[in-house]
């Protein structure tokens, strides 16, 4: 319904913009004649208004193509606004999806740990060698943050709507799990090992 009525006002202001250019048009005109008039004080040659007409006319035609160039601009940022957040949205059902929900949940469990215990990225190696539940939901969490913060340094997904929900959710993970990411960096030896993830963290938390 909002797409059509998007479709409905571009179609409404480019049916009005052709009466606007020859209403332009017909003033630039008159104002060429007049400027013409007013600085040779001579009657006009038929010539020379042919040329003037057609000066105002190239003038409108310029005009207008600025203008409908403009309008399919901000038609087409429109449309990448809004599909940006309803990608953002899907995000955040999927956050909550029954899938994650689990994952999420057993991760909860874990981070409560590394806070009770103090677990270090040893320990925290340790553990998710030797129990696979707990490493398939750290695995699939910290790649959706990542991917989530991807679609962001892209342009795919709209900040403001991711923030209002995963800023707490990221900057917590980035706690948790920070040394641990650290750790795999140096087993990988890539720097780039959830770079996005932790960019995310630490500009959301320095804010």
């Amino acid at each position: 319904m909002a797409r059509d009525d998007n479709r409905n006002a571009v179609d409404e202001v480019t049916l009005i913009l052709p009466y606007k250019a020859v209403i332009l048009g017909t003033t630039i005109t008159i104002v060429l004649v007049g400027l013409y008039i007013w600085f040779f004080y001579s009657t006009i040659k038929i010539e020379v208004l042919l040329n003037i007409v057609t000066a105002g006319i190239t003038g409108t035609a310029v005009v207008y193509a600025a203008i409908n160039v403009r309008l399919i601009y901000e038609n087409s940022r429109h449309d990448i606004d809004r599909k940006a957040k309803e990608f953002s949205l899907h995000l955040i059902e999927r956050w909550q999806g029954p899938q994650m929900a689990a994952q999420t949940t057993t991760c909860y469990v874990l981070r409560s740990e590394i806070r009770e215990k103090g677990l270090d990225p040893k320990n925290i190696t340790d553990l998710l060698k030797s129990n696979k539940e707990i490493q398939v939901a750290v695995v699939a969490v910290l790649n959706f943050l990542e991917n989530l913060s991807i679609s962001l340094d892209h342009g795919v997904a709209d900040e403001k709507v991711l923030k209002s929900f995963f800023k707490t959710i990221v900057i917590g993970y980035g706690h948790s799990f920070g040394d641990f990411v650290k750790l795999k960096r140096r087993e990988a030896q890539s720097e780039r090992v959830l770079i996005n993830f932790t960019r995310l963290a630490e500009a959301w938390q320095n804010e």
